[in-house]
Formats: C-alpha cells, structure tokens, sequence
C-alpha cells in the first residue's frame, strides 16, 4: 500500500489551495537522526560553507550535499517519490536549505511564495515540500 492512499486528493487540495498538509513523511527515529545532523551543523561541529543568520533565524543551504547520507534517508525518498508522483517521474530534487528558528523566538516567518526566489524557465513545474523536525507553533 503506498505511503499515500489519498492521492488524488492531495493533487486537487494543491491544484486548487497550493498548499497541502501531508502527515507521516518523516518517522520518529528518522527525526532524532536528522535533528542531531542539524544541530551538529548549527553548533559548527559540521562545515556548512555558506551560513545565512538574520536574527534568531540561520539559513542552512544544500544541507544534502553537506552530508549526502541524507539523500538516502526515507523523508527525502518520500517526498521525492510524492512529487514525481504528482507532476512526473522526470521531477528532481533541485535545492534543500535547513532553517534554524532558536526555541522561543517570536519573530515570525512571513507569508511567502517560494516562486519568487526562482529564476524564470521553460518547464515551471516545481514544487516546495517544508517538514517540520522539531515542535512548530
């Protein structure tokens, strides 16, 4: 049975809403692995090359090939898997960025369209996927 048994649903929630909750892509034990990659990154025990902090907020970008073993880990099969699912088996993973929001920060992140950042190409198929590796509110 795959991951997502609502898939024609989710496509329409997209399609129509542009957003969409989807729930058990990443695993508990996957999230402790990846959460302790991430704060050794943070904490500098791992070199991240290009670090962007405003404020309370660190930017972390091509995480995956900073450590390429997440690659392999089950939350980017998934999601890479959902998305080729959706849009075609032709559809890569073009660009992951870590964002470190410190506990107890009140400065929000605002609304926004990822679309905006991209540069302009002849196949405008994309698609942004955000998992959550510790409690949000």
């Amino acid at each position: 049975m795959p991951l997502y048994s609502d898939h024609d649903s989710i496509k329409t929630t997209l399609d129509t809403e542009g957003v969409v909750v989807v729930e058990g892509v990443l695993c508990e034990d996957e999230t402790e692995r990846i959460g302790k990659l991430y704060n050794m990154m943070i904490k500098g025990a791992i070199e991240t090359g290009f670090r962007k902090t405003e404020g309370p907020i660190t930017h972390i970008v091509w995480p995956s090939d900073i450590v390429p073993v997440l690659h392999d880990t089950q939350v980017y099969r998934r999601l890479l898997g959902l998305v080729k699912s959706l849009y075609g088996k032709d559809m890569v993973l073009d660009y992951d960025m870590f964002i470190d929001k410190a506990p107890g920060t009140s400065e929000e992140t605002q609304w926004h369209q990822d679309a905006a950042y991209w540069p302009s190409l002849p196949d405008q198929r994309a698609l942004s996927c955000w998992v959550a590796i510790d409690r949000t509110t």
